[in-house]
């Protein structure tokens, strides 16, 4: 709660008394807990520094991680095709992901032979558009949603695919 209410969507300040609060109840809540659990190994080092918890009782599991339906392909050893490097990122565009960063990144390699593909829509769609519409990206297509069960096929395609790029107000 504290990240999304303070670091995130900025609703209070963090000297705000609501920010104390807040902070406040989550100390306590992680300080009782026997183990805190978070999205990621950065993220549960990150709220482990910022409510003094000890490495034992933090641990991460990678969000969106499943082998079993995301297989590795098998690959020749030879470049799969002569297209552009294509780089995949897909998600629910919430500010956690950093959309706006991979548009910017996009926007920065435009003269790059670099293909960027969006896939998803959410919180954050409006602003990424705006920003897409700022740079005039030939480079980057957006496709709203693919199922799930064709992910993989969109995975495979993409010669990288991208996770969260990170967490404004984290350290």
């Amino acid at each position: 709660l504290y990240a999304t209410v303070v670091l995130i969507r900025k609703m209070v300040g963090p000297r705000h008394p609501v920010a104390a609060l807040i902070y406040g109840w989550e100390w306590l809540a992680f300080h009782a807990a026997n183990r805190a659990v978070f999205v990621s190994h950065y993220a549960a080092e990150d709220f482990g520094k910022r409510f003094a918890l000890s490495p034992r009782k933090t641990g991460g599991v990678m969000i969106g991680v499943e082998p079993e339906r995301f297989p590795p392909r098998k690959t020749s050893g030879v470049d799969k095709h002569d297209s552009p490097f294509t780089i995949l990122f897909y998600g629910s565009f919430h500010k956690l992901h950093g959309v706006e960063t991979i548009v910017e990144a996009a926007c920065i390699g435009r003269d790059r032979p670099l293909r960027w593909v969006l896939i998803g829509q959410g919180q954050e769609a409006a602003a990424v558009r705006a920003h897409c519409e700022r740079c005039r990206l030939d480079n980057l297509t957006w496709v709203p949603w693919v199922p799930y069960d064709q992910l993989i096929d969109r995975l495979h395609q993409a010669d990288v695919a991208l996770g969260l790029i990170g967490c404004p107000g984290q350290t």
